[in-house]
């Protein structure tokens, strides 16, 4: 699935008010984001006065397999954006709010110190090589890291270019170490990466913001994050937290 985020792509199709199917079922799922997670193919088809193939054929313009993948990632960037919403609307009235979400999403991975500790002993203690896989902002957040373990010894690998890191992928043998960087867990080009790696018995560490996720509940360990950092309107990441993870990881490695 595109990586674009799916609400406003649903979004656009509202915007030619043509009375085609396409419209109705958009219209109806935007206005409906409160309850799209609890209603049904046949339900649909009925409010929209469609067939339930034309509500596959919607799905399948969006790049997506079916109604059941659409309803999922809408009720999660719906419950993301409503948040980020509420945030934005705070941080107009108090100067630091910002902080505040920052400081929650670290106060959120004190729970998972024994995740810190499990990792940095994975990555001591590995015979194998460590990889690392992001698109967009998360690349830099992982050539960061990859720039660090090069420099304490480390076998690491990452690329900037994501071609590059697909051929990566293929080259990750049983036991090595995999980071995914990825805040949606939804981006298709992360989501083959995942299963390439996988499919080789490989180690993998996910740090993302959907629990929901495939990538989230298939991989060995996990870094949830809490809140959208992003500052900028239709857009999430979580740079900061994602930055935080990789020096604490980076920490008990020094401390070891």
């Amino acid at each position: 699935m595109n990586s674009q985020n799916l609400i406003s792509k649903i979004k656009k199709i509202t915007n030619n008010n043509d009375g085609t199917i396409r419209f109705i079922i958009a219209k109806y799922l935007i206005e409906n984001l409160e309850m799209v997670n609890s209603i049904n193919i046949t339900q649909l088809s009925k409010e929209c006065n469609c067939s339930k193939s034309s509500i596959v054929k919607f799905c399948k313009e969006l790049n997506l397999t079916g109604l059941k993948e659409l309803i999922r990632v809408i009720t999660w960037e719906y419950e993301i954006y409503k948040t980020f919403e509420i945030n934005k609307q705070e941080v107009l009235k108090n100067d630091y709010s910002y902080f505040e979400l920052i400081i929650n999403n670290l106060e959120f991975l004190k729970s998972k110190i024994n995740t810190f500790k499990d990792v940095a002993n994975k990555i001591k203690n590995t015979k194998g090589k460590i990889f690392l896989f992001g698109k967009g902002p998360n690349i830099h957040i992982a050539e960061i890291f990859n720039n660090y373990l090069l420099k304490i010894g480390y076998s690491s690998m990452s690329s900037t270019d994501f071609d590059v890191q697909v051929w990566l992928a293929k080259t990750v043998k049983e036991n090595d170490l995999c980071f995914i960087f990825t805040y949606s867990g939804l981006t298709q080009e992360i989501s083959d990466i995942f299963d390439i790696i996988k499919a080789n018995k490989a180690i993998t560490i996910v740090l993302t913001a959907n629990s929901n996720s495939q990538i989230y509940n298939q991989s060995d360990y996990k870094f949830l994050i809490r809140n959208n950092e992003e500052i900028f309107k239709s857009q999430r990441s979580s740079l900061i937290t994602f930055n935080f993870i990789i020096m604490q990881i980076l920490n008990l490695l020094n401390l070891n």
